[in-house]
This record gives structure tokens, C-alpha cells and sequence, in this order.
């Protein structure tokens, strides 16, 4: 069964298209990564929405 998660993030001014070119080719590097979804959710703050094969896999990235 397909797990998610979701994280919130907030970035230094001037720095938001730094945060978002680090995290343009994430599911490259995540095994077991399916999609993620990045969510400006105000000024320098935002969200990753992530979808995963399963738990196991979400737990496994937390270590990278």
C-alpha cells in the first residue's frame, strides 16, 4: 500500500529558487520515491507532498 508524507519548510529570503532547484530531480535520488509535489504555501515557506511505494520506503529515505 502506497504511503505519504508531508513536510514544511521554510527558506531564507533570497533563497527560495536555491530550495527549489535542490529538490528538482528528488526521485532520482529516493529509492522508493513515486511523486512529490512542492507547494509554495507563502512568502520563503513551502510544502512537500510525497508518495511512496510504502511505509518501509518512507522510513528507509528518512536516513539519507
Amino acid at each position: 500500500m502506497a504511503a505519504f508524507n508531508a513536510v514544511r519548510f521554510k527558506v531564507k529570503p533570497e533563497r527560495d529558487q536555491d530550495f527549489l532547484n535542490a529538490h528538482d530531480k528528488i526521485g532520482a535520488t529516493w529509492s522508493g520515491l513515486l511523486h512529490a509535489n512542492i507547494i509554495k504555501t507563502g512568502n520563503h515557506s513551502y510544502c512537500i507532498i510525497a508518495e511512496w511505494e510504502d511505509m518501509n520506503a518512507c522510513i528507509q529515505a528518512r536516513r539519507i
